[in-house]
């Protein structure tokens, strides 16, 4: 899709190392900086654990 920046994050199962579903965020590409990458990517992986440690029980 043209105009439009996404980056997934696979949520893991950490017992069994696998993934279980994915976490996305998209945003218009006008108001996406390269610079911010790293701090979108780690939340995002901050998120799937999170989410994963939810899921877990």
């Amino acid at each position: 899709m043209k105009g439009v920046v996404g980056i997934s994050c696979p949520i893991r199962d950490y017992l069994t190392d696998g993934e279980v579903a994915a976490l996305s965020i998209f945003l218009p590409e006008f108001r996406f900086k390269p610079e911010q990458l790293p701090e979108l990517v780690t939340k995002l992986k901050e998120a799937s654990k999170k989410i994963f440690l939810l899921l877990e029980g």
